[in-house]
């Protein structure tokens, strides 16, 4: 059994290390060397990929448990109510951040396909304070990605921000319904009176656990209350492939022919066409621009989401200046 943390790490060099040499035989074209240094690395990837995947597939599904703490969920048991809307919110912000993270900010109505891959299921209810137990199925796609494991991923992040200054990035990357859920769910749990932790054994070995005592809930709660969103306005790109990365959230960097740099998140709908392309490529493409307002602190960011990329030729010197909205 190989550990699926180690792997992911390998899968990200080699794909760093193929993308050099596509460049070098792309400018050298008859080397044979750099043939075949592009071919022996892209054999690497493949089965990099494929012992990810196999390893992934193995592991089946993740288990989260959720423990209610309170005079309410005692030895097991929890008021009807209460259990069916805890649940509910529980649900519905995984799957509205796993919505967000295969697609984006694009193709909105994609909850039931989303909630069918999650597939999520109380699978046991414990005693001891009251502790649900909740399986996530977990099938990697052609690249190793498991939209389970970016979904947990994230949702640990945010619910573990321990300042009010961290929360705007994160959520950029959660999803505007994620957030609402997630914000729901808190806000039930401090209406009947309970606290919470959640646990999860993950892929890389590692145990996340997150302790909502009142003090932390009302924080937070707090804190996502104060959070705006515009709706994102999409901007055309033309430029050179700075950085890209299949890694947690899928990364990407373009240096802009105008000027400047973008870089943002890669929604698992748009990996292939990131992947399709190289560092030092010429590129064109579309991004979503999202603004988010913590009204708590008076913060305003921008940040950045990959909706469409193609490979473009050079630009002129009369199209640098002409073409660019940043």
């Amino acid at each position: 059994m190989y550990n699926i943390s180690r792997l992911e790490d390998l899968l990200e060099d080699a794909r760093s290390m193929l993308s050099d040499h596509t460049v070098r035989l792309k400018q050298q074209p008859d080397s044979f060397f750099h043939k075949a240094l592009v071919k022996s690395t892209k054999d690497r990837v493949e089965e990099i990929t494929t012992l990810l995947i196999q390893e992934k597939e193995r592991r089946g599904q993740e288990i989260i448990e959720l423990r209610l703490i309170g005079q309410k969920a005692h030895f097991g048991s929890l008021p009807v109510t209460i259990f069916s809307e805890l649940t509910e919110y529980f649900e519905e912000m995984l799957v509205q951040a796993g919505r967000f993270i295969r697609y984006g900010y694009n193709n909105k109505k994609a909850i039931k396909e989303t909630r069918q891959q999650l597939n999520i299921k109380l699978s046991q209810l414990s005693s001891g304070s009251t502790r649900l137990f909740f399986t996530i199925e977990s099938h990697p796609d052609m690249y190793g990605h498991s939209l389970t494991e970016d979904c947990l991923y994230k949702t640990f992040d945010l619910l573990q921000i321990e300042r009010s200054d961290e929360i705007t990035d994160r959520v950029s990357h959660y999803g505007k319904g994620g957030v609402k859920n997630m914000n729901r769910f808190l806000k039930s749990l401090l209406n009947a009176d309970l606290e919470a932790e959640i646990n999860w054994f993950a892929p890389n070995d590692k145990q996340l656990f997150w302790e909502g005592n009142k003090e932390r809930l009302y924080q937070l709660q707090n804190t996502l209350e104060g959070m705006a969103q515009a709706e994102p306005e999409e901007k055309p790109f033309y430029g050179t492939i700075v950085t890209e990365s299949i890694k947690g959230n899928g990364r990407f960097e373009i240096e802009l022919w105008s000027g400047g740099l973008i870089s943002g998140s890669v929604p698992t709908s748009a990996m292939s066409q990131l992947l399709n392309l190289h560092v030092g490529e010429s590129c064109k493409g579309t991004v979503y621009e999202l603004i988010s307002e913590n009204r708590m602190i008076g913060e305003i960011k921008k940040s950045y989401q990959l909706k469409t990329i193609e490979p473009a030729d050079p630009p002129s010197e009369t199209f640098t200046k002409q073409y660019s909205l940043f």
